[in-house]
Parts: C-alpha cells; structure tokens; sequence
C-alpha cells in the first residue's frame, strides 16, 4: 500500500527535487565534445556534496557511481567512464540526492554539441511524452492512464517506449550489459529518457523538480 505523503514530506521532496533540478543544470553546463562522462560524474557529485546532500545511487545496490550516464544506444545506469563525447551524441544524466532523510530524483537527456534532425526529433518527442505522462498524474487516474499518454504520444512519431519510462528512435528491445546494471537498445540506435518528480493532486500533478535551470542556459 502506497502511504501518501504529508504536505511537510513534500516540503522536503521538493528541497531535494530543487537540488537535482540545479546539479543537473551544472553537468549541462560541461557537456560538450571532448568530455569524459567521469567528468560530468566528478561535477555532478561535487555540486550534491557542496549543497549539503548526498549522491544516493552512490554504492545503492553495488552501483559504483554518483550518478547514471547513459551515451545514445544505453537506455539506462550507464557508468561514468573514460569515454569522451563526441559531436552529435547525447547524454542522458540520472540523477539522485539523499537530504534530510528523503530522495530526489530526476533525468536530462543532453545533446552534445550540434545533433542531427532525427536525434533532435527524439529528445524533443520524449520530453513532450514526460509532459503528457504528468497532465495524467491525477487523482482517480491509474498509472496505466499514465503509461498510455506517454506510449500513445511517442508511438505516433514512430518512436518506441521500452517497457520503462524511456523512448527508443528504434525499436523497443533492449538487453542487460555485462556489468549487470546499463541496459542498451538491441538495435543499437539512440535511446532518449527523461525524468520529473511530482505530486500526485486533484485535478493537476504538481511539479516538483524542474528542467527550467537547464533550459535557462540554452541546453
């Protein structure tokens, strides 16, 4: 059973929700051809800690970073590494807080430098699915209704939904890396994701976390 959340929990939901929102605007900021993604890790992890939070994936379950980067064809919990990005990948940051006892969550796909049409069709289309997911986070709904906004929007672009939140320009298989945590897209194409964290309210979701500190920058 689902325990719905006082309005004092929110409160600090939303504390941790702010500072996700405004690490990953700071990882937006260094994304560009040329950077390793341990890079954006190494900001990512700096900034939480700078702002008296804790990178949560850090060590969850054996995960071995502070947060999930996840380069075109991984879906998701990709590892930071050595690899250096280059013009016209994308990026997906995944990120979490732990502060004040509660978590915070939320995911950015970056494009990296200037990306081709049929890539920028892809963020665009799995942002605006996230929008239409959240207009369906009412009270009364089922998370099904959900899953359906989502599917129903990104599936008339010719886009697929992987059976997780994240949207592939391929098809919708995906398989296991061996390191047991980054999942790829079978057919190697780009996969985009992007996360929100909100308030389930009657008549309209409330927003918690925000892209607005990224697109401010122009990202």
């Amino acid at each position: 059973m689902v325990k719905p959340k006082t309005e004092e929990e929110i409160e600090l939901l939303r504390e941790n929700a702010i500072i996700v929102s405004k690490t990953l605007a700071e990882v937006g900021k260094w994304v560009a051809p040329g950077v390793t993604t341990a890079k954006l890790n190494e900001v990512a992890e700096t900034f939480i800690r700078d702002n008296g939070a804790i990178p949560s994936f850090l060590g969850f379950e054996g995960f071995p970073a502070a947060t999930c980067m996840s380069v075109n064809d991984v879906v998701v919990h990709g590892f930071p590494s050595d690899y250096v990005l280059k013009e016209g990948d994308i990026v997906s940051a995944d990120i979490g807080t732990l502060y004040k006892g509660y978590n915070g969550d939320s995911a950015y796909t970056f494009p990296v430098g200037e990306v081709d049409e049929a890539t920028r069709k892809l963020l665009d289309v799995t942002k605006a699915s996230l929008y239409k997911g959240i207009e369906a986070a009412v009270a009364g709904a089922r998370t099904g209704d959900i899953g359906h906004a989502v599917q129903s929007y990104a599936e008339s672009f010719g886009f697929s939904v992987v059976r997780e939140p994240m949207i592939n320009a391929g098809g919708r298989g995906v398989y296991v890396a061996r390191n047991g945590w980054a999942v790829h897209t079978s057919d190697h194409r780009k996969s985009a994701h992007f996360e929100l964290t909100v308030v389930v309210r009657r008549g309209k979701a409330e927003q918690l976390s925000t892209f607005e500190y990224i697109e401010s920058t122009g990202k």
